[in-house]
């Protein structure tokens, strides 16, 4: 199981942001025995680090989003905005805490917030434009001060005083605008997709993770 998470590039950071849904997709079935182990392992050790566990599988048993969000609610294409989707996820709020903590974002943390920001939406709304692109990048600004604001979404226009546009570049860049291009819904048939065996692997050990990240050091 460990393979699964160090081909993937998890690290102990990400580890410790990591949500229920992206265990079900490492580990899918029939290999449930061993998804539960693994959700086991990383909840003990999450405590062990002062974190919340994983949130459970089962949707009425879950964790509540603040402001009474759900992850299944319905809202209108201008309510989903980035601060809605960051409090809306369980990782997004383990990030909205840790700024308040630290101003610092590490590449896993920005990625993280990326994938947050644009996926969600995408998979109910389609591409965002880029005047909501824009938004998003101002919402992350204000969310993250310490991370600047063109980090995120850079248009390729402008407007002066007058109202009128100034070119600024060839094309658009940033994390938002790199994710919202090459993002795609996941497939819903996963039926001929061929998963790795996992016969005869030992149940995860999250130590396996942190002894390769130290032996890095």
């Amino acid at each position: 199981i460990v393979y699964f998470f160090s081909e993937n590039q998890y690290t102990i950071e990400t580890l410790q942001i990591i949500e229920r849904k992206e265990i079900e997709e490492l580990i899918p079935p029939p290999y449930l025995a061993e998804r539960t182990k693994c959700v086991h392992g990383l909840n003990n050790w999450r405590a062990a680090q002062g974190l919340p566990p994983l949130s459970p599988d089962c949707p009425t048993a879950s964790v509540q989003p603040e402001k009474g969000h759900t992850q299944n609610e319905k809202i209108a294409r201008e309510g989903c905005t980035a601060s809605y989707l960051l409090n809306s996820s369980s990782k997004g709020r383990v990030l909205l805490q840790k700024c308040q903590k630290q101003t610092f974002l590490t590449r896993a943390d920005k990625k993280a917030i990326t994938h947050l920001v644009i996926d969600d939406f995408k998979d109910r709304f389609g591409k965002l434009t880029p005047t909501e692109l824009q938004q998003r990048a101002s919402e992350l600004g204000k969310l993250f001060p310490g991370e600047p604001e063109d980090g995120w979404y850079q248009p390729t226009f402008t407007k002066n005083s007058a109202g009128q546009k100034i070119k600024l570049r060839k094309q658009a860049k940033g994390r938002l605008y790199d994710r919202n291009i090459n993002y795609r819904e996941p497939v819903d048939n996963q039926n001929d997709i061929q998963q790795p065996s996992t016969s005869g692997v030992k149940p995860f050990d999250v130590k396996q993770i942190v002894s390769k990240e130290q032996g890095k050091l």
